[in-house]
């Protein structure tokens, strides 16, 4: 019974350096300089994409109306038939 007793906490302070270590090595890999950097690859705030979304719900009054811009490129009819297929494989998951 001893035996099993020290087998349990040797496998739990294993555990405990195990998942200290993980962390530890997460958190010195997170603040570590990329020594790939690309300096023709551009920064993630300048990158744009097609679609314009915007959404202004601001707090004006209830009786002003809120806005809700959305423009979007047009739609082809290969862009349909791949959203007809999505949503029959939807339905077939119980979507």
């Amino acid at each position: 019974m001893k035996n099993n007793q020290v087998r349990t906490l040797e496998r739990v302070a294993l555990a405990i350096f195990v998942a200290a270590a993980f962390v530890t090595i997460s958190a010195l890999a997170v603040h570590a300089p990329n020594s790939k950097s690309n300096r023709l690859a551009r920064p993630f705030k300048t990158i744009q994409t097609d679609k314009v979304i915007l959404f202004d719900g601001s707090s004006a009054p209830l009786l002003a109306p809120t806005h809700v811009t959305i423009q979007t490129p047009p739609i082809s009819d290969e862009d349909r038939a791949a959203t007809r297929n999505l949503k029959i494989v939807a339905k077939s998951f119980g979507g």
